[in-house]
């Protein structure tokens, strides 16, 4: 079986506005060797989209993830708060594959300390019918000690669905 989940490494973003302020952002607040510290996102600079951001922790060993945050507009079309909540937990239920998809993508952003979109269905929030788009950034943890993410979630192809967030809205959406 296969992920129904697909990452770019480096993406251009070309065809994601949405996507590419938060880049954008994040490449004002890295310093010229490296990425930058938790500290340095400041939430009032990023209010336009701050209902879909979200930012996830490694957990020891890299092998499930944490979710530290998740905007107010991604708990809504989920359907409930994860916030605190681990991939697994958050896949329960669904294929091992797409949860075993998800946490390699996010060692890969922690391990290379690189840039990820990714891209699939909300199979997590039983929302097969939307397609999301995302952008996965690593920061340096509050700490100094580890990377995490932060990143950014759009969904597309909406024009039956309705009640969705104007920070979750990308290409698409209608």
């Amino acid at each position: 079986m296969q992920s129904r989940l697909k990452g770019e490494l480096n993406p251009q973003l070309d065809d994601a506005p949405e996507l590419r302020a938060l880049l954008e952002y994040w490449r004002e607040k890295s310093p010229p060797d490296g990425i930058p510290n938790r500290s340095a996102i400041d939430p009032a600079e990023l209010k336009p989209h701050l209902g879909s951001l979200f930012i996830v922790e490694p957990l020891p060993g890299e092998e499930d993830f944490r979710y530290r945050l998740i905007g107010a507009d991604i708990t809504a079309i989920n359907g409930q708060e994860f916030t605190g909540s681990t991939v697994r937990q958050l896949m329960h239920g669904l294929s091992k594959v797409d949860a075993d998809a998800v946490i390699n993508a996010y060692q890969i952003v922690v391990r290379k300390r690189t840039i990820l979109r990714a891209r699939g269905t909300l199979i997590w929030a039983q929302k097969d019918y939307l397609e999301f788009d995302s952008l996965h950034l690593p920061i340096r943890a509050p700490d100094d000690t580890a990377t995490w993410l932060l990143g950014k979630m759009t969904v597309l192809k909406m024009s039956f669905a309705t009640g969705i967030a104007p920070s979750l809205q990308g290409r698409g959406a209608a």
